[in-house]
């Protein structure tokens, strides 16, 4: 017997808070008989009793050893029945699994539970005849052009040797080796092979740059740096010295750049920057309308997808 229930009769809405909802399921007698006796039909054709195989305990002793079964039977029936109906009459649109809560069972009499629903929000715009947006455009100066053919240049640098004999300046990059001593003994895994220093910018390890500046090729500085809460002894070889070489405006960089002329190459820049510009404009207006509309408007939120995001944020803070 298959059961039906009906929006009105058998399902009433009995809340509503944000984005919850709350149904009402009633069984009465002859609804619960049914879905008492689908049940029973169903145990039957998994469950078995000494002297009794598979589909073949009668439906009486199923009754008297399984009572919970009967219950959890009955009320998946119920739920199954009631859930199409209440999303097809409500219109609704759930987010999440929905939670029955309040349940109330009487073997062969009636059942009553309520089911709870966070469904998306609905939003119905109001105040947006009256947003005030402001569209901020920016002018591109030749300096804006200027600028970015600079970072693209300096993008492309590359490192060669410094000349022979050169020594160690802020504006180099060296390649060293260097070990860690502590109390005049050699530590252990402190070793380490062929790093690239930027003599130009802060490092790792306080002190380094200051003692590799002026020395030459083959040289090796010692100088002292507190390393956690212990004060080492660092010992660093300057096997090469480089000098970055940012790419000249010259017939192969226009090549590369796909151009003939500084003039081409300034022009293509500067329809570039204007197009991101002008994408930059669109989504600043458009996000000052939607905070408009945001303030306007104010939504709940589903409760469960809120308590998951702040779950999932927390999990990336952790990272």
């Amino acid at each position: 017997m298959k059961l039906s229930l009906k929006f009105g009769d058998n399902i009433k809405k009995i809340k509503q808070e944000g984005c919850v909802q709350i149904y009402a399921v009633k069984l009465d007698q002859a609804d619960v008989a049914g879905a008492s006796q689908s049940a029973l039909v169903r145990l039957q054709s998994v469950v078995s009793l000494p002297g009794f195989r598979v589909g073949k305990v009668p439906l009486v002793m199923i009754r008297e050893q399984f009572p919970s079964m009967v219950k959890d039977e009955v009320l998946e029936l119920a739920a199954k029945a009631a859930l199409p109906e209440i999303i097809k009459a409500a219109s609704l649109a759930p987010v999440t699994q929905p939670l029955m809560k309040n349940m109330s069972y009487e073997p062969e009499r009636s059942l009553y539970f309520e089911l709870e629903f966070e469904c998306s929000p609905t939003l119905e715009p109001r105040g947006y005849e009256k947003i005030a947006a402001v569209r901020k455009t920016k002018k591109i100066e030749d300096a804006d052009v200027d600028k970015y053919i600079s970072q693209v240049r300096e993008y492309n640098a590359y490192l060669n040797a410094a000349p022979e004999g050169a020594a160690a300046e802020k504006k180099h990059f060296v390649i060293v080796d260097y070990e860690t001593w502590e109390n005049g003994a050699k530590v252990q895994g402190g070793d380490v092979k062929g790093e690239i220093v930027d003599l130009s910018s802060s490092q790792t390890i306080a002190g380094l740059a200051e003692a590799v500046i002026g020395a030459k090729k083959g040289e090796t500085r010692e100088f002292n740096a507190p390393f956690g809460d212990k004060k080492m002894v660092f010992k660093v070889t300057v096997l090469e010295i480089k000098e970055k070489v940012v790419p000249e405006m010259d017939e192969n960089f226009f090549k590369e750049a796909g151009v003939k002329t500084v003039e081409e190459l300034k022009a293509n820049v500067r329809k570039l920057l204007e197009h991101n510009a002008a994408e930059k404009t669109e989504k600043d207006l458009f996000a000052q309308l939607e905070d408009a509309l945001i303030k306007s408007n104010p939504l709940a939120l589903p409760p469960t997808l809120v308590k998951e995001e702040a779950k999932e944020l927390v999990e990336l803070y952790k990272k």
